[in-house]
């Protein structure tokens, strides 16, 4: 069966199977016009593991481990995992404080320097791993240290030095090519083609496939006039990568250089396409004639770019401050400062460098123009993820320089939070940011996430939303924000009217919508059922336990809401006289299987429990819910949730809070209500936005 199929044209098809035929029997091959196999799936029979492996837990305390190898392993996993909560860093520092010359972690944390562009800081680490690797003369097996060292000595600047400890580093297999591509490099800064020839040709020795490296030999071959080796340096490339934009641009300049104006042409229309006009594959490409001094051939790749006059591309800021770097590097003064003024120009919306390489360009670009504030603003953008305080040090002064850039007070503010742990400089930041800019959503959702932070009042924050409702509505997770402060405020109809009215879309990480939902019912039925309004309450319980398709958020197998949903539901159908209903439901909240770890939800099945009849089941529940709460108000705030995803992590006020809540319910539940409402009280007190504490609260005698 021969189809046309691709990324944008799918293909499906039913197959009818004879009844006898298994899964693991049908193998399904997707085949190119020449049959060439390009895809095969045949399902296996699934083989129970004799033994499961351990289920990985989070690492125990760095001063708790026995061994540096051991410190050095477990920030090294931390590291390859990347745990959004828990930093390696702590465990390379407990490592160093009892060895502080242990060539493996001076050698990690050197190299993690140098990605963060710390290469002095990177330096010091690197030379004390290779004072101990290289005493008594020893000649080094495993040369990443010199590697390394070489790397941050090039970042300063200081390429001789660079030179010799590339060199040093080749004489390790794993390490040749990539320090022979160094060394080929710095030959070319030099314009020592010869030598860089020899280099990159040793780089290639061992690592044969390497496109870069085929695209940099293109490079020497073009400036030592070997025209016809370098077009078979830029098909080899091609052929491995038909995408590789060094080898496109060298094939266009080659053939250029050799008058073939036919073949440039059909070269050029290549590359253009490859390109794609984004602003970002250009600077790469520029990037890569940049590092080895190729100004002229920098430039003409930005300023074809710039020529095209592709509206977003062409007036890419970091487009523009790139050429001033490469003008000015090139002693075209007049060029550099036209086109510095004219990044300074334009739209900061998406100018968000990351290449290491942009933080000397807009050092560059402030050196010549100290007044411009979107360039502090850009190297903030750039440095906050890896030098924070520097960061924080640019957007001031770009702050400093011009006071009504809405964004750079955003970033400030985020930045005093999560970097400084400075709440109250947060708010103010972010208010200011609101008054520049009052129709960014996004400013909104995370300044109500600092007034939540502060313990801020409901009511200051329902003012917010209830100003600035329209704004909120324009995306859906604002719109979502200003519901949870609706719900919160006991404004339950406005808040459910907008949730069936609304599609949402929920992001990877989110799904608190649904939540929001159920919260909005169960206590617009609480209300209902408390005012005699049973049916209508019954109405709202039922709703609670649906997953509406608007709201973008599938049933989960293990449903942590069930059993108060369940419950409640019970209660309703009690209330109407329905005692047979009432006991199915009492029975499925007291029935939850896969909710063991989920404490909160224990006490709903303890009050199914009791009134089910077991009231010695109940209590025990309810004891051992007790017990988890005074585990987690136990735990200091140094205990975080190692599975956290995208790094989310809750105040200690608001985990000591829902512990509290969680006490207090139970409390309430055993009859010790003085005990309780002391607990729910400590628990508004903590977190005000605990919505079930209050609403426990409120519900004592």
């Amino acid at each position: 069966n021969r189809v046309v199929i691709g990324p944008g044209v799918p293909f499906t098809a039913t197959v009818d199977l004879p009844t006898d035929v298994e899964a693991t029997d049908v193998e399904a091959t997707l085949f190119d016009a020449q049959d060439h196999v390009l895809i095969s799936d045949r399902p296996k029979q699934a083989v129970a593991l004799p033994e499961l492996p351990e289920p990985v837990g989070p690492p125990v305390a760095p001063e708790e481990i026995a061994t540096v190898d051991e410190l050095y392993l477990t920030g090294l996993r931390l590291q390859q995992g990347h745990s959004p909560v828990i930093p390696p860093e702590p465990y390379y520092e407990e490592a160093l404080r009892r060895d502080p010359n242990d060539v493996r972690v001076n050698t990690i944390v050197g190299a993690n320097l140098n990605k963060r562009g710390l290469f002095q800081d990177a330096e010091r680490y690197l030379r004390t791993a290779l004072e101990r690797l290289t005493s008594g003369y020893v000649r080094l097996g495993d040369t990443e240290a010199e590697y390394q060292l070489g790397l941050a000595l090039r970042g300063q600047g200081r390429f001789g030095e660079a030179y010799e400890q590339f060199f040093r580093a080749s004489w390790d297999a794993a390490f040749h090519s990539a320090a022979f591509y160094q060394l080929a490099e710095l030959s070319m800064r030099e314009g020592a083609w010869g030598r860089a020839l020899n280099e990159i040709k040793q780089s290639l020795s061992t690592n044969t496939n390497d496109t870069k490296s085929l695209g940099i030999k293109a490079v020497i071959l073009r400036k030592l006039g070997h025209m016809d080796e370098a077009l078979v340096a830029t098909s080899r490339a091609l052929a491995i990568d038909p995408m590789d934009t060094l080898a496109l641009n060298e094939r266009l300049l080659t053939l250029q250089a050799a008058n073939a104006s036919v073949e440039a042409d059909v070269a050029l229309g290549a590359l253009t396409r490859t390109l794609r006009d984004d602003s970002q594959t250009y600077l790469e490409l520029a990037t890569d004639y940049g590092n080895v001094t190729l100004w002229g051939e920098a430039i003409k790749v930005l300023e074809r770019l710039v020529e095209r006059e592709v509206t977003f591309a062409s007036s890419y800021p970091m487009v523009h401050y790139y050429l001033g770097y490469f003008h000015a590097q090139s002693d075209d003064r007049a060029a550099s400062f036209t086109s510095y003024q004219r990044a300074a120009g334009m739209p900061a919306e998406y100018g968000f460098p990351f290449r290491l390489e942009s933080i000397e360009v807009l050092k560059a670009a402030l050196s010549a123009q100290p007044d411009d504030y979107r360039a502090h603003y850009y190297l903030g953008n750039l440095l906050y993820e890896i030098q924070p305080e520097r960061a924080i040090g640019h957007w001031e002064q770009s702050r400093d320089l011009f006071n009504g850039f809405s964004t750079v007070y955003r970033n400030l503010g985020w930045a005093y939070y999560r970097t400084r742990g400075n709440l109250t400089a947060a708010i103010k930041t972010y208010e200011r940011a609101v008054v520049l800019d009052r129709y960014d959503t996004r400013l909104y959702v995370e300044l109500d996430e600092l007034y939540q932070a502060a313990n801020v009042p409901i009511v200051k924050r329902l003012q917010m939303v209830s100003v600035n409702h329209e704004v909120f509505e324009r995306r859906s997770d604002s719109l979502l924000r200003a519901l949870m402060v609706q719900v919160l405020a006991g404004d339950y109809e406005t808040a459910i009217t907008i949730l069936e009215a609304n599609q949402f879309f929920v992001a990877e990480g989110g799904g608190r919508v649904h939540g929001v939902f159920v919260d909005a019912h169960l206590l617009r039925g609480l209300t209902r059922l408390k005012g005699g309004q049973a049916r209508e309450a019954l109405a709202d319980f039922e709703r609670a336990s649906e997953y509406p398709e608007n709201l973008s958020v599938a049933r989960p197998r293990n449903d942590r809401r069930a059993s108060q949903v369940a419950y409640y539901t019970a209660l309703a159908h009690h209330a109407l006289g329905e005692t047979e209903r009432a006991a199915e439901y009492f029975r499925r909240a007291a029935d939850q299987l896969g909710t063991e770890r989920w404490p909160d939800t224990w006490t709903y099945q303890a009050l199914a429990l009791e009134r089910l009849g077991y009231a010695d089941e109940a209590r025990q529940k309810l004891e051992a819910v007790l017990n988890a709460a005074e585990i987690q108000l136990a735990r200091t705030r140094d205990e975080v949730d190692f599975f956290a995803k995208f790094g989310s992590r809750s105040s200690e006020a608001t985990l000591r809070s829902r512990a509290l809540s969680m006490l207090g319910f139970a409390q309430q539940a055993l009859g010790r209500t003085e005990e309780a409402r002391t607990s729910l009280g400590r628990a508004v007190d903590l977190d005000v936005s605990q919505l079930w504490a209050q609403y426990y609260l409120i519900s004592l005698p």
